[in-house]
């Protein structure tokens, strides 16, 4: 039992060897103690536990064998001489020195002897599991005539039930008697032991031993293929050709493309491998009719280098019909090789015919049979397998392709099909067949183009539908874009839309749209302060008059209760109301009103200046507000100020001619192109009617003093002309103004500085001619600069 790499404790057992006069369990990994019952194996005369893990004391049982004069123990040392090294040395180097030049030697005589065969040295290294000869007797009921499944070149195979769980199994036996079998039992355990794929037949074991009359026995284990070899079902026995089933055209197609697994063996192996032998007969099929290649008893290794040939006196054998002509020509063989079996394969799987038939003689072949029926323009319904118009096809789908008396062009055209295919793989010159991952695609085009007309019914049915219905969404998308267009809104801003309310939501919120919820009227319709929700949300709701001509309708769509359209927008609740209110208070209200100070008012000013700014320069679509006032600019609870009311606000494009014609701009009072001038004017007037309120008496530019050519910009342009030194004599300041620039009484030069730049500013955006305008940007930058100096310490 040496050399055989146990692992473990050495059982008490060993000791009922009791007739054993030998025991070596040498050169393994046993571990733990020495069993004491080795003292009972009386007639032992040797006795060897060397190369081991044992631990502990020898036991003193072994002083009662008698065959055993001493274990020849030298006594334990912990000290080494130089002394005892040099004589380790001279008496080991004599032995291990030819042991290892001998040991060189049948490496070397090995490694030819597998180059010989044609097989890498580093695949024989993974070895599977073996059975014993005994077993392969009792799985096949001593290799009995009825387990025979087929006999071979080199030997039998037998059908066999190995283990417990009664696996079923193909058990190959060779004749060793046949010249080159043990050769091709190598080659074979080579080749499959270190391939995977599903259409290649998978060993499981092998068998290398001696039979009962004491001669060598070589044996492997496969899968068991139920149905057989193709050659069984493409030539039946005359005795079985009455009962046995046909193969579809579907099916054929199925194995021809499982066939062409040697696409992995010649591309996707670590280990190119040709397989030299593929004909019906190494064909197998299994439960599910799936093709599986084997016999790889000839198959050769190519290496992975550019030369991917072998000599063709190193595989001068095949089977002859489906063997290359280049075998026997003292060419290069390489993977073309297989391609041309696989051509000569693919023909006979259609036509039914051998290449070795009687017919095919006098230069006839079976290549030519079929090329004879293209040149002549004969049907190729007339040389293919007469079963495939069987009307006993078994497992073809009948709704899918029609075959016999209803065949159509399409599946004539496939039949053309496979056959080229096959007479382009069969061709006599190497060079000019096609590979076989060609082939592949070629027989999976060809199988796709016979069950399309499932898809054809299918597309037959919806085409009249589907297509008016595409035209339709074609043409109401182009409505829709059009529209868009005339309303000014880019279509990527439309896609964005803010999550919609029903009109009996807005209607809750409103208290029915109450006037006592009514916050003003404005041109295209009303404002109403609202609640939503649960967490009782202010809002402001603008309902549109769409009666009013030019309303704004890219909104909230729903229908009132009275079935009219609705359109309305929820915005964000301004509880200070709108700037317009602040500065021109009801009369009502007037004495009861707050007051903006100096500081509220330049800081509506820069917030009006910094929305515009946002517009024009940091929109990804610029946008005009065409229609800025007082009214539309609201204030929130920190009297912030709100740009609002986008009505009649236009996009622009983002080419250099950022302009939209006056015709666009319903409100636009000037008959010219209304761009970022046209909007600084408008801010202009503005900064005039709220920070220099006072200077101006709150003046709107409407009011009736302005008129026969006198306007609002006029007005004050006379103030500075004169150098008006007191131009706040009407402003209230709040108590943060107070605490800050002190009293009116005590007002200084820089708060009437502070004034007159704000008046210049206005002015200068106010301009009649809009080439002399600042751009918004500068105003905000100098309102800024103004408020700095207003509150610079002193």
């Amino acid at each position: 039992m040496s050399n055989n790499q146990l692992n473990g404790t050495l059982p008490l057992e060993v000791g009922r060897l009791r007739n054993t006069p030998f025991l070596s369990v040498a050169v393994n990994r046993l571990s733990g103690g020495i069993p004491t019952s080795l003292g009972d194996c009386q007639v032992l005369e040797s006795l060897n536990l060397s190369r081991n893990f044992f631990q502990g004391s020898i036991p003193a049982s072994l002083s009662n064998l008698k065959g055993i004069k001493s274990l020849r123990l030298p006594p334990c040392s912990t000290q080494t001489s130089k002394k005892n090294r040099s004589l380790i040395l001279e008496i080991t180097l004599p032995i291990v020195v030819p042991l290892l030049l001998f040991a060189l030697f049948m490496t070397c005589c090995y490694a030819r002897k597998q180059k010989k065969l044609g097989l890498p040295a580093k695949v024989l290294t993974n070895a599977p599991p073996r059975l014993s000869y005994l077993e392969l007797t009792k799985a096949t009921d001593d290799f009995s005539d009825e387990n025979l499944i087929g006999v071979g070149s080199h030997g039998s195979v037998y059908r066999g039930i190995l283990g417990d769980d009664k696996t079923v199994v193909a058990i190959k036996v060779l004749n060793l008697v046949q010249r080159g079998a043990f050769k091709a039992f190598v080659a074979e355990c080579e080749a499959l032991r270190n391939i995977r794929h599903r259409n290649l037949v998978k060993i499981l074991t092998t068998c290398s031993s001696v039979d009962l009359r004491g001669n060598e026995f070589r044996a492997i284990v496969l899968d068991f293929m139920p149905n057989g070899s193709l050659e069984s079902w493409l030539h039946p026995d005359t005795d079985r050709k009455l009962y046995s089933k046909r193969l579809g055209l579907l099916q054929r197609l199925g194995i021809a493309i499982d066939v062409a697994a040697l696409n992995y063996l010649h591309d996707d192996c670590e280990t190119p491998i040709i397989h030299c032998d593929l004909k019906p007969s190494n064909v197998l099929l299994d439960g599910n009719m799936t093709a599986r290649v084997g016999d790889f008893g000839i198959a050769r290794f190519l290496s992975n280098g550019t030369n991917r040939y072998l000599s063709s006196s190193s595989v001068i054998k095949g089977s002859v019909g489906y063997m290359a002509p280049e075998y026997g020509m003292g060419g290069q063989v390489w993977t073309h090789a297989d391609v041309y079996s696989y051509g000569v394969l693919l023909l006979e799987l259609f036509t039914g015919r051998r290449p070795t038939d009687d017919m095919f003689k006098d230069g006839l072949t079976l290549q030519k049979h079929v090329e004879g029926a293209f040149t002549k323009g004969a049907q190729v319904t007339g040389i293919v397998d007469p079963s495939l118009f069987s009307d006993e096809e078994e497992g073809e789908d009948t709704s899918v392709i029609m075959i016999g008396r209803q065949a159509s062009e399409r599946i004539t055209r496939c039949l053309e099909s496979v056959l080229m295919v096959g007479l382009c793989c069969a061709k006599e010159s190497p060079r000019e067949r096609i590979t076989i991952k060609d082939a592949v695609t070629r027989m999976e085009a060809i199988k796709t183009l016979l069950l399309a007309p499932k898809m054809s019914l299918i597309l037959e049915i919806t085409l009249p539908i589907v297509v008016p219905l595409l035209l339709f969404a074609l043409f109401m998308t182009c409505c829709y874009a059009r529209k868009q267009k005339k309303l000014g809104l880019p279509a990527k801003v439309l896609t964005n839309a803010p999550p919609r309310l029903s009109y009996l939501e807005l209607m809750k919120a409103t208290d029915d749209f109450s006037d006592e919820n009514l916050i003003g009227v404005g041109s295209h319709g009303s404002v109403y302060r609202g609640v939503l929700g649960d967490d009782k949300t202010v809002v402001a709701i603008k309902v549109l008059n769409l009666v009013q001509r030019g309303a704004f309708k890219a909104f909230v769509a729903d229908v009132d209760l009275r079935g009219n359209e609705f359109r309305a927008i929820v915005l964000d609740f301004m509880p200070n109301g709108s700037l317009e209110s602040w500065l021109h208070p009801d009369t009502d209200r007037k004495l009861y009103s707050k007051r903006l100070g100096l500081l509220q008012r330049l800081g509506i000013a820069i917030d009006v200046a910094a929305a515009l700014n946002y517009l024009h320069d940091d929109c990804e679509t610029p946008i005009i507000h065409c229609d800025l006032k007082p009214s539309n600019v609201l204030l929130d609870g920190n009297m912030t100020a709100r740009v609002g009311d986008f009505g009649i606000a236009r996009f622009l494009s983002n080419g250099t001619n950022r302009y939209l014609s006056s015709s666009s701009v319903p409100s636009a009072i000037w008959l010219q192109n209304t761009g970022w001038a046209g909007k600084s004017h408008s801010c202009g007037c503005l900064q005039l009617r709220s920070a220099a309120a006072g200077a101006v008496h709150g003046r709107r530019p409407t009011d009736d003093m302005f008129k026969d050519g006198l306007t609002l910009q006029k007005h004050v342009e006379e103030p500075l002309r004169r150098e008006l030194k007191s131009p706040a004599s009407s402003i209230h300041h709040c108590s943060q103004t107070k605490k800050k620039v002190k009293t009116l009484q005590q007002a200084s030069e820089r708060i009437t500085r502070c004034l007159e730049s704000v008046l210049m500013v206005g002015l200068c955006c106010a301009k009649e001619s809009p080439r002399e305008r600042i751009t918004i940007k500068d105003a905000v930058t100098r309102m800024e600069a103004i408020k700095t100096l207003l509150l610079a310490p002193k």
